[in-house]
C-alpha cells in the first residue's frame, strides 16, 4: 500500500506531521505555521502557487477575514467600552453583577443564535466581564 507512494507523497506527509506537531506544541502562531508549511511544498514543486493559494480566493474566507479586521479595530479603539460600562458597571455586590451578566446573556442568546451552533462566541464577552 505505502510502497506505491512517490516521494511527493512522503514529503507531504512529513510536512503535515511536522505542522501538526508545531500546532499542538504551540511553537508559533498558527497562521505562521500553516503558511510556513506551504513553503517546502512550493519550493519542491509539489504544489503550484495556484494550487497553494486557491482557497484564499473564496469570498466567504474574505468576508470572515474582513470581520476579524473590523472586530480588532473596534476592540483596539475601545469603541464598545461605553456599552461595557453601561451593562457592567463596577459593582461590589457579586449577586447583582452575576444577575446582570446572566440577564444580558439570556436576552442575547435567543435573539442572535436561535438555530445556530456558534453560541460559544459569547465566551470572550463573559470572560472580559
Amino acid at each position: 500500500m505505502f510502497a506505491s507512494l512517490g516521494w511527493e507523497a512522503w514529503v507531504t506527509l512529513g510536512v503535515i506531521l511536522l505542522m501538526l506537531i508545531a500546532l499542538v506544541r504551540g511553537m508559533g502562531r498558527p497562521e505562521i505555521i500553516l503558511f510556513g508549511s506551504l513553503g517546502p511544498l512550493l519550493v519542491l514543486g509539489i504544489l503550484t502557487p495556484e494550487q497553494a493559494f486557491a482557497g484564499l480566493s473564496n469570498s466567504a474566507l474574505l468576508a470572515v477575514g474582513a470581520l476579524f479586521i473590523v472586530a480588532a479595530g473596534v476592540e483596539n479603539t475601545g469603541a464598545l467600552s461605553f456599552f461595557d460600562r453601561l451593562i457592567f458597571p463596577n459593582s461590589r455586590n457579586m449577586t447583582v453583577t452575576t444577575l446582570r451578566l446572566m440577564t444580558t446573556t439570556a436576552v442575547r442568546l435567543p435573539q442572535q443564535y436561535a438555530d445556530r451552533g456558534d453560541a460559544h462566541s459569547t465566551r470572550p464577552f463573559v470572560v472580559r466581564a
